[in-house]
């Protein structure tokens, strides 16, 4: 133990530290050989001048590098301000144009819709027309009807008397065109 350490660790223990610890603190304190590595004032102040010197060309470096990024921020704003304009440019263009093809399209449609009011016109009238023509159909058909049931009670009435006059035929006629087929076999069966 040096003179140094020997000295803290009795001052610890004077001072009522407990042994172990006192020794534990004590021997924390560097020997004189390691103090011989540690930086003297000359030292120092050939390494304050190092630092200086460098703290000054960083200095420099920053100081340039503030300038390039000033004018490489003032060229991008001027390239985005110039992009900014064009797209304005570009929208106004692009909106006068989306208005005329809207105006157009409006037009178109108007001219459609007043072509299809007409056509739905024009249809009523044919559908009014057809419904005229059917009910006048459907009148024609009902008096067919009416005369075709006319015409089945003629043919009823008909079909009677043609009944009615086929038995005075029969009755009157019967005998006299028996004797003649009769006549007739005989003329053929003797012949």
């Amino acid at each position: 133990m040096s003179t140094m350490t020997a000295e803290v660790y009795r001052a610890f223990r004077a001072a009522g530290v407990d042994e172990d610890i006192a020794a534990a603190a004590a021997s924390v304190i560097p020997y004189k050989d390691d103090l011989e590595d540690l930086a003297t004032k000359q030292d120092m102040v050939e390494l304050r001048a190092e630092v200086q010197t460098e703290v000054a060309a960083v200095k420099v470096e920053v100081a340039e590098l503030r300038s390039e990024m000033k004018q490489e921020i003032a060229e991008l704003r001027s390239e985005i301000k110039q992009e900014i304009a064009e797209l304005r440019g570009d929208m106004a263009e692009l909106r006068s144009e989306i208005k005329q093809e809207i105006a157009e399209l409006r037009a178109e449609m108007k001219q459609e819709i007043a072509e299809l009011h007409q056509k739905v016109a024009k249809l009523q009238q044919e559908v009014t027309g057809l419904k005229r023509e059917v009910a006048e159909v459907k009148q024609e058909m009902a008096e067919v009807k009416v005369e075709m049931a006319e015409m089945k009670q003629e043919m009823a009435e008909m079909k009677a008397d043609i009944k009615s006059e086929l038995k005075v035929l029969k009755v009157v006629f019967g005998p006299i065109l028996i004797s003649l087929l009769s006549a007739i076999l005989i003329k053929l069966v003797f012949s």
